[in-house]
């Protein structure tokens, strides 16, 4: 698939390989990545397919939110050794912007906020994070996703992190608690690089 994309084309990849993934929900379980030995494995195939293109890496997504989570399962998962992992790998491309994915719901107040800093602090030690990505996969307005946005600069204090917003579905909001395939899902805000 990559050598249908132009050499100049900023690719935009989720990496979603964790192991042990959506170990709250299990929802998104499964997959042939077992280990941490296993996700090395993985990290390597995809940076050798990418080599030093232009790309925006989607840093597992939940898996901070997870981590953070008051009685987490990402902390008995190895969810933030995995996480340095994946950043050190992924930074090693001088063309690649890494956006590690926090959960929204973790930035709806001040409190669990402050629980994503410490996290995306560590992780920004390890490689090359320009900041957050919000709303993967999921409908939540922009506007909402703005307030999000603030809460986690906020919980940072000084610093360069920005965020972007996956606005793919989120036209319309989301009317219910619904995730999967909801109905009235329309395309928000065409892409961009203005990150928050």
């Amino acid at each position: 698939m990559l050598n249908q994309c132009s050499e100049d084309t900023r690719l935009s990849i989720v990496v979603y390989g964790i192991p042990n993934k959506d170990c709250d929900a299990g929802l998104s379980s499964g997959g042939s990545v077992k280990s941490t030995d296993d996700y090395k494995a993985f990290l390597k195939q995809l940076t050798d397919a990418v080599g030093d293109r232009k790309v925006l890496y989607v840093v597992e997504p939940d898996a901070v939110g997870l981590l953070a989570k008051e009685n987490s399962c990402g902390s008995s998962a190895g969810y933030l050794e995995n996480l340095k992992v994946a950043v050190e790998a992924l930074s090693a491309n001088a063309n690649a912007e890494l956006y590690v994915d926090v959960g929204y719901w973790m930035l709806a107040d001040s409190t669990n906020s402050a629980k994503i800093a410490p996290i995306m602090q560590e992780l920004g030690t390890c490689g090359k994070v320009k900041g957050v990505t919000i709303n993967t996969s999921n409908y939540r307005s922009t506007d909402e996703c703005t307030t999000y946005c603030t809460n986690f600069q906020t919980a940072m204090g000084k610093s360069d992190m920005s965020c972007v917003v996956d606005t793919s579905r989120n036209y319309n909001g989301s009317p219910t608690s619904d995730w999967c395939n909801v109905q009235t899902a329309g395309i928000g805000k065409p892409p961009t690089s203005e990150t928050g």
